[in-house]
């Protein structure tokens, strides 16, 4: 795992090796769902063109362990990612160490 730090201050952890990435996907939230909240979100986008996506109470898509393309994790700490994604600037400062970015694909 690679570790990013933006001049904001935000971190981002990019997995590059699936099976690091699976294993935090099932023990954070595949596994541990009575104890997930509004705070963190897992967002996963499949070879075939599905997703499923993950946060609280609120769960859209099946999860499959196969065929993972693209993961997008948001939680108060970091974002982790695994595959192709994009940084978004999400606020209107002049100045990159103060904004918020978002992570998106």
């Amino acid at each position: 795992m690679k570790i990013i730090e933006l001049v904001n201050g935000q971190i981002i952890e990019e997995y590059e090796i699936l099976k690091e990435i699976k294993s935090m996907i099932m023990d954070n939230y595949i596994n541990n769902k009575e104890f997930l909240n509004d705070d963190s979100s897992l967002y996963i986008k499949y070879k075939d063109g599905s997703s499923y996506y993950i946060c609280g109470t609120q769960e859209d898509g099946i999860f499959k362990k196969t065929g993972i393309k693209t993961v997008i994790e948001n939680n108060p700490e970091t974002y982790g990612v695994y595959g192709k994604y994009k940084l978004t600037k999400v606020d209107n400062s002049e100045s990159d160490n103060i904004c918020t970015w978002l992570i998106n694909n």
